[in-house]
C-alpha cells in the first residue's frame, strides 16, 4: 500500500480528557475491617464514599460531583494481596474509577517487608 496521495485526517483542536494521565485508583485511608463491611453493601459504601467526596474534595477527579455509579468488586488483586477494588462509573462518560483501601498498618507492613528484604 502506497503512502503518496493519502491525506493524513488531523485535527488542529485538541480532544482533552482531564483523567487520561491522571491515576483512576483513589486509595482511601480506612480501617481494613470498615471497608470490608461496606464493600459489599452499596448503602454504606455510598453514604462513605460520599461522606468522602464531601470533607476532601480535592482528592476525586472533578467530573465526580456530576453523579457516579457504584460498578463492581474486583477479585483480590495479584499484586496487592487483600486487598479488593471497587469500581465506580462516573456520570460523564464511561471512565471507571477503582477505590481501594489503605491504612498505615499496611504501609507500615510493606515497609518493613521492604526493609528486611534489604537487609539481609
Amino acid at each position: 500500500m502506497s503512502s503518496i496521495g493519502r491525506k493524513r485526517n488531523c485535527s488542529r483542536e485538541k480532544n482533552f480528557d482531564p483523567l487520561a494521565n491522571k491515576s483512576k485508583q483513589i486509595c482511601a485511608f480506612i480501617d481494613p475491617e470498615e471497608y470490608n463491611n461496606i464493600l459489599f453493601d452499596p448503602e454504606a459504601f455510598r453514604q462513605y464514599l460520599d461522606s468522602a467526596i464531601e470533607q476532601r474534595p480535592e482528592l476525586f477527579p472533578a467530573a465526580i460531583r456530576q453523579g457516579y455509579k457504584l460498578h463492581d468488586v474486583l477479585p483480590e488483586s495479584k499484586k496487592m494481596p487483600g486487598i479488593r477494588l471497587r469500581r465506580i462509573e462516573l456520570h460523564t462518560g464511561s471512565v471507571f474509577t477503582q477505590w481501594r483501601k489503605s491504612h498505615p498498618v499496611d504501609v507500615a507492613a510493606r515497609a518493613s517487608h521492604c526493609w528486611r528484604s534489604l537487609s539481609n
